[in-house]
C-alpha cells in the first residue's frame, strides 16, 4: 500500500465501510464517500458527473435487487488509486427462482490528493468498475417482463 500516511488497515476498512454502504442498497451514505464534484464510470455505462448524477443512478438500481453484498479479495494502492478486486453476489427483487449470482469486479478508486482516511471528508474523485452485469440485468429483466404479463 502506498498512500501517504495511511495505514494497510485504515485503507481496507475504509473499503469495507464503502462496500457496506453500498451492500444496504441505499443512497444515503453516497455523500460520504463521492465527492460532490465525484464521477462514476460503472461498467459500460456513460460516465456520471457529480454525486446528484450518481445518486439518481443508483437510486432507480438499488430497488431491483433483493440484496448485494462485497466480498474483497485483494487491494492495493499507487499513488492516490485504490485498485480493488472483489466477488459481488447479486439477488433480485422478486426474482420466483431467487437465484444468486457471484461476479468478478476490478474497481479503481481515484482519491483526492492528500486523502486522509481519518477526516470523515468525501474521498472519492472517480470511481472506475468493471464488471459484467449481464447476468444480473437479465434477471431483471425476466422479472419485469413476468410482471407485464401479470405473472408476478
Amino acid at each position: 500500500m502506498s498512500l501517504k500516511n495511511a495505514s494497510e488497515e485504515a485503507i481496507t476498512e475504509w473499503v469495507k465501510a464503502f462496500h457496506k454502504a453500498s451492500d444496504s442498497l441505499t443512497t444515503t451514505d453516497l455523500g460520504k464517500f463521492y465527492t460532490k464534484n465525484g464521477s462514476l464510470k460503472f461498467a459500460n455505462n456513460e460516465l456520471l458527473d457529480g454525486l446528484d448524477a450518481i445518486t439518481a443512478f443508483f437510486g432507480t438500481t438499488f430497488p431491483l435487487l433483493a440484496s448485494m453484498t462485497h466480498e474483497i479479495v485483494n487491494l492495493d494502492t499507487i499513488g492516490n488509486k485504490i485498485y480493488q478486486t472483489c466477488t459481488i453476489t447479486y439477488a433480485v427483487n422478486d426474482d420466483p427462482q431467487n437465484r444468486v449470482v457471484k461476479i468478478p469486479a476490478m474497481g479503481v478508486f481515484h482519491l483526492v490528493p492528500g486523502a486522509d482516511f481519518n477526516t470523515g471528508e468525501p474521498l472519492i474523485e472517480h470511481f472506475d468498475v468493471f464488471l459484467d452485469g449481464s447476468e444480473v440485468f437479465g434477471i431483471v429483466e425476466e422479472v419485469q417482463k413476468l410482471k407485464v404479463e401479470g405473472k408476478l
